[in-house]
């Protein structure tokens, strides 16, 4: 079963496993020994399962513990907290659906698609969300006309995909350091601090959730 980069970036082991090898190339100055990533691989991710576990029960023990102190005719030990402010949002998804166009005359499936790649989705015979991937949300606050306050939501599956993106690209810069490598007789950091910086770019931004995208009134 081949992953794709999707795959590997929602994997927690390949996650620890990255991050093992860009430690070790860090402090070796360069391409980093097998057995040392190796090592080092399984420790942050024994780390990480560590941290995962005990917050899971210590959510567990926190709801348990409010759930007890919320029964009837129970003594309330400490004050209720106040309730938050709401808002209301006007929230737009964007989510993957099958559109069907029929009778397209062209010379490939190739050139098909192509076509129907252009065409409005209100000229499609059928459409069908064939529970699509949610992509982004943008949320705009209820009463802001000039959409001042408008915030895009970019969920798991497009974080992934914009990183998957960059993490290509910083691969393509570790293939440029080799190459450098093989001409060279020699690895040099300098070499590959470029690639590595990449790499460290593409997984900060897979993390980032919420990104200020204010909207132009229409």
């Amino acid at each position: 079963m081949t992953l794709d980069a999707g795959d590997i970036l929602d994997d927690l082991f390949h996650g620890c496993a990255l991050d093992a090898f860009l430690e070790q190339a860090a402090g070796e100055q360069g391409w980093p020994d097998v057995e040392a990533t190796r090592r080092r691989a399984y420790q942050i991710y024994e780390e990480c399962l560590a941290v995962k576990n005990g917050e899971t029960a210590g959510s567990r023990n926190h709801h348990q513990s409010l759930a007890t102190e919320n029964q009837p005719g129970r003594p309330q030990g400490r004050p209720q907290p106040e309730r938050t402010l709401t808002m209301i949002y006007h929230v737009h998804i964007y989510r993957e659906m099958r559109l069907k166009f029929d009778g397209i005359e062209a010379r490939t499936p190739e050139a098909a698609a192509e076509i129907a790649r252009d065409m409005p989705t209100d000229q499609a015979d059928e459409i069908d969300d064939c529970d699509g991937v949610t992509l982004t949300a943008l949320v705009d606050e209820a009463g802001d006309d000039e959409y001042e306050r408008s915030v895009t939501v970019e969920f798991e599956y497009e974080r992934e995909r914009k990183a998957s993106a960059e993490m290509l690209i910083a691969l393509r810069a570790f293939i440029e350091a080799d190459q450098m490598a093989e001409e060279c007789g020699e690895w040099k950091w300098e070499n590959l601090h470029h690639a590595f910086a990449l790499a460290r770019t593409a997984i900060a931004n897979a993390g980032e959730q919420v990104a200020n995208s204010p909207r132009r009134a229409s």
